[in-house]
């Protein structure tokens, strides 16, 4: 049985996605063509998925990079190194980090995709996302399910989550968009908003 920790106290309407969450990203890991593992969450929050997410792949003792971004106003900073794991944490928001991981040519294997959940921010956040994935690498959305579509006003876009209209706008939620395949779309809960994962094929 897979050791998922911190389970139930991840990051906010989270709580009963963790089993399918670590799922995907051991799908990404035995996908990735070589190490370090690098794993990015686009939306750090309260950084509770980000802390458990550091915590399993240190249970695994792989060589990883994990890298989280978010406004640059956020108040959570993370910079943590062991002998052969780095963890940062980048508040300049994510069109300027993923910019700059181009730049620097790094490829996530897998990312996380839970910051602003407008349409807008979510198609721009996976277009610049797929300029940079790795090989094989996924790709996970967060507040996907149908029932938390126009809750929980977001101010950036000054709308609901509408997450699901951008996946669906890109092609993701039925094999459509070229060079990706869907994997798994996981209900919502009474504690949770369901993720849609896609693979890069």
């Amino acid at each position: 049985m897979t050791l998922i920790p911190n389970q139930g106290r991840w990051g906010y309407c989270l709580a009963g996605q963790e089993t399918q969450f670590i799922h995907h990203l051991d799908i990404a890991i035995a996908s990735a063509s070589g190490l370090p593992f690098r794993y990015l969450e686009i939306g750090l929050g309260d950084a509770g998925t980000f802390r458990s997410i550091i915590a399993y792949l240190r249970i695994l003792q792989i060589p990883f990079e994990a890298r989280a971004v978010d406004i640059p106003s956020h108040p959570i900073e993370i910079q943590q190194s062991g002998g052969n794991w780095i963890v940062e944490s980048h508040n300049v928001g994510s069109e300027s980090f993923l910019v700059a991981a181009a730049a620097e040519g790094w490829q996530p294997n897998f990312t996380f995709i839970d910051a602003c959940h407008g349409a807008p921010c979510v198609t721009r956040d996976f277009l610049g996302v797929e300029k940079i994935a790795a090989d094989n690498a996924v790709v996970a959305f967060h507040d996907i399910s149908p029932e938390a579509q126009g809750q929980h006003f977001q101010p950036h876009c000054q709308t609901g989550i509408n997450a699901r209209a951008a996946v669906e706008q890109l092609g993701l939620l039925r094999d459509l968009r070229p060079g990706w395949e869907t994997l798994a779309e996981t209900a919502g809960t009474p504690t949770s908003f369901g993720c849609l994962y896609v693979h890069k094929i």
